[in-house]
């Protein structure tokens, strides 16, 4: 029986790892990485790392009052506009509803 690989697609400052330097690290194609990834996980390696964005966004949104901007970087959006974009169609909402929708625990 063989054991799924660990992947952490963080690293340094919370930068996101992009495929190409997985599959590099690994000594194989990105298509290979790919394959090997959605035979364990079920999933694409971008699905999965679009899922791990979001819940980091709303870990972010619900946890603390950083600025839509300041948490679009850290999770290496190129932009807040992309941010809000890729967050809502991901979420049915925007990240600012999202935050406005969370407890005041904050």
């Amino acid at each position: 029986h063989e054991t799924a690989p660990t992947l952490n697609v963080q690293h340094g400052g919370g930068a996101f790892i992009k495929a190409e330097e997985v599959a590099a690290a690994c000594h194989i194609s990105e298509k290979q990485l790919g394959r090997i990834f959605k035979k364990y996980e079920g999933k694409t390696l971008l699905s999965y790392i679009h899922d791990v964005k979001i819940a980091q966004a709303q870990k972010l949104l619900s946890e603390g009052d950083d600025s839509l901007k300041k948490i679009s970087e850290a999770l290496g959006f190129s932009s807040e506009y992309y941010f809000n974009l890729f967050f809502k169609k991901k979420t049915g909402m925007t990240p600012g509803d999202y935050r406005k929708a969370q407890p005041e625990s904050r």
